[in-house]
This record gives C-alpha cells, structure tokens and sequence, in this order.
C-alpha cells in the first residue's frame, strides 16, 4: 500500500468520524428543540387552565348573579360572550395532544360543561320569566361551582405532566451530556490512535529507504529493499 494511499485511507476515516459525530449532535439539538416545544405547549396549556378559564367561570358567575338581580340583559350577553370563549378552549383542548392523566379527567369537565351550558340556554329562553330565571341561574350558580373544581383538577393533572416532563428532559440532557463527552473522548482517542498508525506507516518506509541508501553508499550493491509501501 502506497503513502497516498493510506494518507487517503486515513483522511477517509477522520471524515467518517467527524459525520458521525456532527449527526449525533444534531439528533440532540433537534430532541431538546422538541422537548422544549412540548414544554411550552404544556406550559401554555396549564396557564389556560388555571387562569384564563377560571377567570371566565368566576365571569359567568358573576355575570349570572346580576343578571338574576337587575334583569339586565347587557348581563346576559357578558355571560354569554365568556361561556363562547370557555366553550371555544375547551374544544381546542379537547383536540390536543393530552397525557393519559389529562385526557381521563377532561371526561369530567366536558360532562359538567354540557351541565352548564343546558342550564344557560334555559336562562336564556326563559328570561321573560323572573321565576324561572330566578331557578335557572340558582342551578347554573351550582354547575359553574363544579366546574371550577373540576377545571382546577384537570389543570393540576395538567401541572403533573408538565413536572413529569420537566424530569424527563433534565434526565435527557444528563445522558446526552455523558454521550457527549464519551463520544469527545472516544474522537479524540480514536483520531490519536489513527495518527499513531499513519505515522508509523509512513515512517517505516522511509526508515527501509534510508537503511538500503546506507548500504548503497558503503557499497554493498547487492542490498535489496522491498518495493512494498
């Protein structure tokens, strides 16, 4: 095997070594860019729950208790424009990716929204009644209580997952730092030992070269070196 040749050889290993290593680094960028996506969305999703749809319960709440005192329907029209915005998470949440803890108690809050939106639609039409105003909105005070509580434990099981996630991606940063470095060491390891060979391939035919030029010039013509490398 010619010089050029194994310094070919060698060059073609380093390469290697270095796509190797450039497509483990970027297969652990892209996982921590999605890891972070889903924290985010988690993040978002529990922020959505623990306060944008609880303020829109304590609205309708609010809303329904003057309603039924002032017979305002500017009142009415409040509550109905937070139950639309509730309705409206709620179907998106309902199309999201959930974790199991979430996507079980979801069911409930779904059930219990159907509750509150049946007892609004009866408050609705019956608002030219004050009697049976008066009875609707005394049952939708008691819907919107319990579907504050069950909003509240749908965002708790949403704060777990996001915990639960949290502990995932630090578990993965620790084991991608330790695959870092062993794959550093392992570079470097690999390219040293590499060059100690490639060394020693060229060094030995020019140590032969050098010893058969010895012989020449003291006059030993009938010394012979090999050919190879």
């Amino acid at each position: 095997m010619t010089v050029g040749t194994r310094l070919r050889g060698a060059f073609a290993l380093y390469i290697a070594l270095l796509t190797v290593l450039l497509w483990y680094h970027a297969r652990t960028i892209r996982h921590a860019v999605e890891s972070g996506r889903e924290l985010t969305t988690t993040s978002t999703r529990l922020r959505v729950l623990s306060t944008d749809q609880i303020v829109r319960i304590g609205q309708m709440t609010s809303d329904a208790q003057k309603y039924v005192v002032t017979r305002d329907r500017g009142y009415l029209r409040k509550f109905l424009q937070s139950a639309d915005g509730y309705e409206a998470e709620l179907r998106r949440l309902d199309s999201a990716t959930l974790s199991r803890g979430e996507r079980e108690l979801l069911m409930p809050v779904v059930t219990q929204w159907t509750v509150v939106h049946s007892l609004a639609s009866t408050m609705e039409s019956s608002r030219a009644a004050p009697a049976v105003g008066t009875e609707s909105v005394t049952g939708l005070l008691g819907a919107l209580d319990d579907l504050r509580t069950s909003t509240r434990t749908l965002a708790s099981a949403t704060q777990d997952a996001l915990l639960q996630e949290l502990d995932d991606a630090e578990r993965t940063a620790r084991a991608s730092e330790r695959m870092s470095w062993l794959a550093a060491a392992g570079a470097l390891i690999g390219s040293i030992v590499l060059s100690a060979l490639l060394i020693r391939s060229i060094v030995e035919p020019i140590q032969r070269l050098t010893d058969g030029t010895r012989e020449i010039s003291a006059g030993r013509f009938d010394y012979r070196l090999a050919a190879r490398g």
